[in-house]
């Protein structure tokens, strides 16, 4: 379920990997690779994201104290959920888009993938920054 901004900005990183590292990228490589053509890591990801926070004025650092206002991922999440909500998406459904798992496993919709793009389609205008585009 990515809008088509997201998948516009990943054909274009794919183009641009292929040609850095001047290989296709295959089912066992990473798509996001360091400068050196190795995957990057789970910290090297919470320092990017800490230090484009920190320029961007959203986190400031008070004198000889640890950062105020520390803007995290997981604090993007939870915004994730509440616009998803607010949008009109079930809260089981918009806590599944985040990562966990559904409330009852042994509950099977028929077209599930179908129930979820629906219900995605709700916010699809307010999530999808850069274009616009709404999928509903």
């Amino acid at each position: 379920m990515l809008e088509r901004d997201a998948i516009e900005s990943l054909q274009a990183w794919l183009k641009e990997r292929e040609a850095t590292t001047g290989r296709k990228m295959t089912g066992d490589t990473s798509i996001f690779i360091n400068k050196r053509g190795d995957a990057v890591s789970v910290r090297w990801i919470e320092k990017s994201f800490s230090d484009l926070a920190t320029r961007a004025g959203l986190q400031k650092k008070a004198s000889g104290y640890c950062y105020i206002n520390m803007k995290r991922s997981h604090l993007l999440r939870g915004l994730l959920v509440s616009t998803l909500v607010t949008c009109g998406v079930r809260d089981h459904v918009a806590d599944q888009f985040i990562g966990h798992a559904p409330m009852n496993t042994y509950h099977k919709l028929g077209n599930y993938s179908d129930y979820l793009r629906d219900e995605y389609k709700k916010a699809s205008k307010r999530l999808n920054i850069f274009s616009k585009v709404s999928q509903s």
